[in-house]
C-alpha cells in the first residue's frame, strides 16, 4: 500500500516561479484572477511579462439579465482594471463565445487559436485550466493548450491551475502576502460579485490550499499541477481517459 502515498505538493514562494515571461490562458474574464491571481502579482513584481488570453467574451454571466446589450464590453473593462490591479500587462480579448469552446475543440479552431499565441514569444511559463474542472469551457480550453504542448518541443514550464474545481496537485505557492492585492483586483469584476460571494469563495479556496502547510504564517496559497514538456502526451491521454471514466460514473441530475 505504500506506493499509493506520496509527500506533501511541495510549497514554494510565489516569487520562486517567476523567472520570465508568463502567458496565462483563462476562458472567461475573471477565470486569471481566481485561478492565478497569485502568481501573476508575483510575475509583475520580479518585472517579468504578462500576457493574459481571454478566450471568450462571457455573454453568459449575466445572471440576471439585467446588463443588456453593453454587457460584454462590462465584462472586459472589468477585466482591463483587474489586470491593472495583478501590475499591468498586455490583455487579449478572444472572438469565441461563451459556452462555445467545447465546440471550437471539436473543430481544431481552438486548438489552433492557442497554437498562435504559444508561438508568438518564447514564454518561460503557460498556465491553462486543469483538464479537471468541470465547466465545459474550463475544460476544453485546458484540454486544448494540453493538445498544442505535445507538439511543443519547448522546455517552457507548464502549469494547469484550478478555477472552479479542485485538482491533483503537485506543487503549490504561498499567496499570504499578496492575498489583499488578489482580493483587491476580484473585486473590480462588480458584475460578477452581484450574483454570488466572489471573493469569499476564492479566499476559502486559497485558504482550504494551506490545510496541511504546518506553518501558521502561511493562509493562503494556491495550487497548480505542474505537467513536465516530456510528459505531456502520457498526462493528456490518461487525463481524458480518466475523465471519460469519471463523468460517465456521474450519478443523474435530479431535475432531469
Amino acid at each position: 500500500m505504500s506506493g499509493f502515498y506520496r509527500r506533501w505538493e511541495p510549497l514554494f514562494a510565489a516569487r520562486d516561479l517567476a523567472r520570465g515571461p508568463l502567458l496565462v490562458f483563462a476562458p472567461h474574464p475573471d477565470d486569471e484572477t481566481i485561478g492565478s491571481g497569485g502568481l501573476i502579482l508575483a510575475h509583475r513584481d520580479a518585472g517579468c511579462d504578462l500576457t493574459c488570453a481571454v478566450m471568450t467574451d462571457g455573454s453568459l454571466g449575466d445572471a440576471s439579465s439585467a446588463h443588456g446589450a453593453g454587457y460584454i464590453e462590462i465584462r472586459r473593462a472589468e477585466c482591463r482594471a483587474a489586470i491593472a490591479a495583478l501590475g499591468g500587462g498586455d490583455l487579449r480579448f478572444g472572438t469565441f463565445g461563451d459556452g462555445a469552446l467545447p465546440l471550437a475543440l471539436e473543430t481544431g479552431e481552438l486548438e489552433a487559436r492557442v497554437a498562435d499565441l504559444l508561438a508568438e514569444r518564447d514564454w518561460s511559463t503557460v498556465v491553462f485550466p486543469s483538464p479537471y474542472e468541470l465547466h465545459p469551457d474550463h475544460r476544453a480550453l485546458g484540454l486544448a493548450v494540453l493538445r498544442v504542448a505535445a507538439r511543443d518541443a519547448s522546455e517552457r514550464v507548464w502549469l494547469a491551475a484550478e478555477i472552479g474545481s479542485f485538482m491533483p496537485a503537485n506543487l503549490m505557492i504561498e499567496i499570504t502576502a499578496l492575498g489583499e492585492r488578489k482580493d483587491a483586483a476580484l473585486r473590480c469584476y462588480a458584475s460578477q460579485l452581484e450574483h454570488h460571494d466572489l471573493i469569499a469563495k476564492v479566499q476559502g479556496v486559497d485558504r482550504a490550499r494551506s490545510a496541511n502547510v504546518d506553518d501558521v504564517s502561511v493562509t493562503r496559497c494556491e495550487a497548480y499541477l505542474r505537467v513536465l514538456p516530456g510528459e505531456v502526451s502520457t498526462f493528456l491521454a490518461e487525463s481524458e481517459t480518466l475523465l471519460r471514466t469519471t463523468d460517465r460514473m456521474m450519478p443523474p441530475v435530479p431535475w432531469e
